[in-house]
């Protein structure tokens, strides 16, 4: 008797490892890739959502920007203007989940989530998206 005890006691206990490996291992492969800034250094497009016309053009570089760990955005202050961003962007990164605009200190200005592949919109704490950010 005490045999068919201990046999089903391992049984349990490979079982509870082969589950635990599965959770572990669907947990881990499921996490986003960062972007190489190369893969999205170009030109892109700023539109509305819903409208679909666009704002302005934007140039992501994949060229560092000196203590922002985060690398040269451009576009005029005119374009950013309906944005309504508490500071204008020079620099921005990749995350695993979108993009973040960084004014001259490195500090975010603005966050981008991927809605997409090379798809961002603006998160508005204030609301839903109201811009996006496509490659042009």
């Amino acid at each position: 008797m005490p045999t068919h005890f201990l046999m089903r006691a391992l049984r349990r206990a490979s079982l509870t490892g082969v589950v635990m490996s599965v959770l572990c291992s669907s947990a881990l492969g499921s996490s986003l890739p960062l972007l190489e800034p190369a893969a999205l250094k170009g030109d892109w497009q700023l539109a509305a959502i819903g409208d679909g016309k666009a704002v302005c053009e934007v140039q992501l570089s994949d060229e560092a920007v000196a203590n922002t760990n985060a690398f040269r955005f451009s576009a005029s202050a005119e374009c950013l203007q309906p944005l309504a961003l508490h500071a204008l962007p020079v620099a921005w990164r990749p995350t695993p989940d979108g993009m973040t605009l960084t004014d001259a200190e490195g500090s975010m200005v603005a966050f981008l989530a991927l809605t997409a592949p090379k798809r961002y919109e603006l998160i508005d704490r204030n609301g839903p998206s109201r811009f996006v950010l496509i490659p042009r």
